[in-house]
């Protein structure tokens, strides 16, 4: 609805919707009260705001401007409503629409002072590529979208489609997955890569299919200082067909790569590494094949945080397709012992040359990382014959080494 930076909405963009009279659609809707901002509130007025929030992000995504008086859908005036701890408001939100939506939705909230404790609470869905959602507050299973007159319960042809949506997207990112893979094993990639154990991690935003979505080159360039390499320290920078590209070289002459970040216009991300799995000759017969386990955990699990945090800095929204691969690993192994310092022989070698990990849907920015990679973690140790990675703790967090 707004053509402008959602953080620079002011009370005059909220003003300017009454004076040119702009109605109530498929986007928009003006409510004069926020029943869930009373203590308490009741599980009627929960699922209500739940249906609201959850038609929006159903069918094209919108806002909901809290704080306004309508009549037959046109806005009269700014009435407001009293917020005494707007901290308090906002994380009732959130919690609510995480707790009470399956799967989560994507939102903004932004509160506009009037005067004194009242304030117009803007709230902006992000239109879902991973629809349905549906509302499951205290049992509840309903599925609603949105037309010009409101909200409405959806039928049963009309789920199946948004299913197959989803369902057909999934497939695409799949395909573009296989597609890259593919590319970097026939000797395609943005650069010359090593060829001896290479992970490759994929960063795929739904949002990212949407012929709609480009962020600006220069910006992806920009902010590509905080996101960096997946394992190498030094790199350089450059502009190519598909975006912007990060890359280390090992000889002057730029042969050959060990990592590579490419950032495609759309905001997708893929990572490519080649120093972390690197075989060392032991002989002119023989290649020592072990899996450096804690090194790799840990740089993934890093740059997860970094490329999470970089999606934040140039507004890319979850859902967000996430993937490890891993290619040329054949015979390779993890110790037995893999503490850091570990140069045990394992007694299992991955028997297959490419490994693809089973896929994650990222639907919150907010994730706590290991909760998305422990598992895939895990399927590498029962390829090389053990039962699951030792790098965590009780409670699921990654034990630090230093």
């Amino acid at each position: 609805m707004f053509y402008t930076d959602f953080s620079k909405i002011s009370i005059s963009d909220i003003q300017g919707l009454i004076t040119n009279s702009v109605a109530e659609n498929k986007t928009i809707e003006y409510k004069q009260e926020l029943k869930i901002a009373t203590v308490p509130s009741s599980d009627d007025e929960k699922k209500e705001f739940l249906a609201d929030v959850s038609a929006f992000a159903n069918t094209e995504g919108g806002d909901i401007i809290y704080g306004i008086s309508e009549k037959n859908g046109i806005p009269k005036d700014i009435i407001g409503i009293e917020i005494i701890k707007t901290d308090e408001l906002s994380r009732k939100i959130d919690n609510l629409m995480r707790d009470g939506l399956q799967p989560r939705i994507a939102h903004q909230i932004k509160l506009l002072p009037i005067l004194g404790n009242k304030y117009v609470l803007l709230l902006h869905i992000e239109k879902s590529w991973n629809r349905p959602h549906r509302v499951i507050l205290g049992g509840s299973t309903g599925f609603y979208a949105r037309n010009s007159k409101g909200k409405y319960l959806l039928d049963t042809f009309e789920l199946r489609d948004m299913f197959n949506f989803s369902n057909a997207l999934l497939t695409k990112i799949n395909s573009f997955k296989n597609e890259r893979i593919m590319s970097i094993l026939d000797g395609n990639a943005p650069v010359p890569i090593s060829q001896r154990g290479n992970v490759i991690l994929h960063f795929i935003p739904f949002d990212s299919f949407n012929p709609m979505q480009e962020t600006g080159i220069k910006k992806l360039k920009e902010k590509s200082r905080d996101l960096g390499l997946l394992y190498g320290d030094g790199w350089n920078t450059k502009y190519n067909l598909n975006g912007c590209l990060l890359y280390s070289s090992a000889t002057r002459d730029e042969i050959i790569s060990y990592d590579y970040t490419q950032i495609f216009r759309n905001g997708s991300i893929e990572a490519v590494d080649g120093l972390l799995f690197s075989a060392h000759e032991v002989s002119s017969h023989f290649l020592e094949k072990n899996i450096p386990i804690y090194a790799f955990e840990e740089s993934v699990l890093h740059y997860f945080t970094k490329v999470i945090n970089y999606f934040k800095s140039i507004n890319i929204q979850p859902p967000v397709y996430f993937s490890i691969s891993l290619i040329n690993v054949l015979g390779y192994s993890i110790p037995e012992n893999n503490s850091i310092h570990s140069m045990v022989w394992g007694k299992s070698v991955i028997d297959t040359d490419t490994v693809k990990l089973p896929e994650s849907i990222i639907n919150d920015f907010d994730i706590k990382p290991e909760s998305v990679l422990r598992p895939m973690y895990d399927i590498i140790y029962n390829a090389c014959g053990q039962e699951k990675s030792n790098n965590f703790d009780e409670q699921g967090n990654f034990r630090l080494h230093y």
